[in-house]
C-alpha cells in the first residue's frame, strides 16, 4: 500500500496493478492502473504499457437518455464519454505519481529490457 488513496491490487513478474480511490468516496469512480511489460520477441519490440480502467459515464441517466446513447453507438459505431476522478489535496496527487514511478521502476528492472 502506498497510501489510503493508492494501493497495490495485484503484482506479477512483469506487471503491477494499483487501485486508486476517488476523493468523492464512491467505488463507482475508482480507477485501476495497470503497468506492464511486453516483449514481442518475433518483432524485436519491447514496450511498457499503462492502462487505466474505470467506469465511465453518468449513472443518473433516465431511460430515454440511455436509448439516445445506444442509438449513437448503433449509427456511429462509437460513443464519447467522460468521467471525473477527484484528487483531494497534494498528497493524493503525489501518491498517484509515486505509484506510477514505483511501477515503472519495477518494469524497468526486468531483465533484457
Amino acid at each position: 500500500m502506498i497510501s489510503n488513496n493508492v494501493m497495490v491490487q495485484d503484482e506479477g513478474k512483469d506487471y503491477i496493478f494499483y487501485k486508486a480511490s476517488c476523493a468523492c468516496g464512491s467505488d463507482d469512480c475508482n480507477q485501476t492502473l495497470e503497468l506492464g511489460f511486453r516483449d514481442f520477441k518475433e518483432a524485436d519490440l519491447k514496450e511498457i504499457e499503462l492502462n487505466l480502467y474505470g467506469r465511465l459515464g453518468q449513472y443518473h441517466l433516465n431511460f430515454w437518455e440511455r436509448v439516445k446513447i445506444a442509438f449513437k453507438v448503433l449509427t456511429n459505431g462509437y460513443v464519447e464519454l467522460q468521467s471525473d476522478f477527484v484528487f483531494r489535496g497534494e498528497k493524493a496527487i503525489a501518491d498517484y505519481i509515486k505509484a506510477l514511478e514505483d511501477g515503472l521502476e519495477k518494469i524497468m528492472g526486468i531483465e533484457n529490457f
